[in-house]
This record gives structure tokens, sequence and C-alpha cells, in this order.
């Protein structure tokens, strides 16, 4: 694969700490937030490190202190209609009734604000199947290796199909390793934001980011 390829939505989970700040908006929201927190009604997030960002804003590794849980929170900035946000938060819900262990897709546990800015709370993943690749001094797998996880993807894409879900987005990024040292090559499927209702699909639109784009017939 050429990074060429790579979509300019990226979700990383280097180890290397970087500065956090949440997405830009012209609004006085951020009262809530005081340095490397986030807040919600439950709960104070203190933010442990960046994990990535994209076009949707970012996502950021926090320890959750009502729990001491260490979880992944996606921060959506203003660039994301109310319409889309809701229609990824309900495929999310709806997915909710399902094991995401048996079904191999990320577990949601719970939306926030943060003023205007709705944040997404999900569990904490090792690394996307990208990232992996390059780690591997080949940045190749085997055909035992491709094996499980197509069988594991096989059986999310199933489920999505019997709820008449569309991911629309199934890229590298958006594969993940559960644990690359204990349990490998165990994956989940990752961001609902592009994911849309069969019913809501419409002939000729445009369904995935550039380098991944194709057109539905």
């Amino acid at each position: 694969m050429s990074s060429n390829y790579r979509d300019e939505s990226h979700y990383s989970t280097s180890s290397e700490e970087e500065e956090t700040s949440l997405p830009s908006s012209s609004t006085e929201e951020d009262a809530q937030v005081t340095q490397d927190v986030l807040s919600s009604p439950f709960s104070d997030y203190l933010i442990q490190s960046f994990l990535g960002e994209g076009t949707f804003g970012e996502v950021v590794k926090c320890v959750k202190s009502a729990t001491q849980e260490t979880v992944a929170v996606k921060i959506l900035n203003n660039n994301n209609s109310a319409d889309d946000v809701q229609n990824e938060v309900a495929i999310l819900r709806k997915l909710q009734a399902f094991d995401s262990d048996k079904f191999n897709f990320i577990r949601f546990i719970d939306m926030f604000n943060i003023g205007e800015h709705a944040c997404l709370e999900f569990e904490m993943l090792d690394m996307n199947l990208w990232d992996f690749l390059e780690k591997t001094p080949s940045h190749v797998l085997s055909v035992n290796e491709i094996r499980p996880i197509l069988h594991q993807m096989a059986t999310a894409l199933q489920l999505l199909r019997s709820l008449g879900i569309v991911h629309t987005d199934l890229k590298p990024d958006n594969i993940m390793l559960v644990d690359s040292v204990n349990k490998p090559f165990k994956i989940k499927i990752i961001d609902f934001g592009l994911a849309r209702y069969v019913s809501q699909i419409t002939s000729g639109s445009y369904m995935q980011s550039r380098h991944y784009r194709y057109l539905t017939s």
C-alpha cells in the first residue's frame, strides 16, 4: 500500500503525547473545560494524549475519573451538521444492543457535550491496521494473518447488513487491533461517522472520503 492513498482523516495511537486542544469554535463554550480535562455531567475526563484528527474533529485518550477506565473521546467540531451527529449517535446506540466483542465493532459508551461540541466516548483500542503495517518489517501481512481479519470483518458486516446499515468508510485506518500483543489480529471496526441506513443512500451520491471514494449505483 502507498501512503499516497491515505485519507486526510487520520487516526493514530502514537505513544508520543502531543498538545491537545478542542476544535476551534467562534463561541465561548469552553467554560466546562479546564486544562487537559473534559467535563461531562457525570464525570471528568483527564486527557492523557492526542490520538488523531480529521475533518470531523479530533480524538483524545482520557482517564474517566468516575470509573478510572481509560477511554477514547471523539470531539466533534462545528463542521459536523446536527443531522450528521444525530445519525452517527443513532447508529451507535442501535449497535449498543449487540455484543461488540462478538461482532467486532468498537464499543460505544456514551455521548456528552462540551458547549457546542458533541463528544463521543468509546472503549480504548490499540492501533489501526495501517499503523500496524507500517511497524512490520515487510509492511505486508501473510495469508494466515489476513484470513482472521477478513473473517472478523465479515462477521461485523453481516450484522450491519441485517440491520440495514452501510458503513461506507472501510479502510485500514478504520480497522483497529484490540491488543496487538496479547490478542494478535483481534480487530474491531471503528468510525461510524459516515454510516447510513440503506434507505438513506441515494443513487449517484458520494459516500466515502477522497482516496477511497466510490460512486454508488
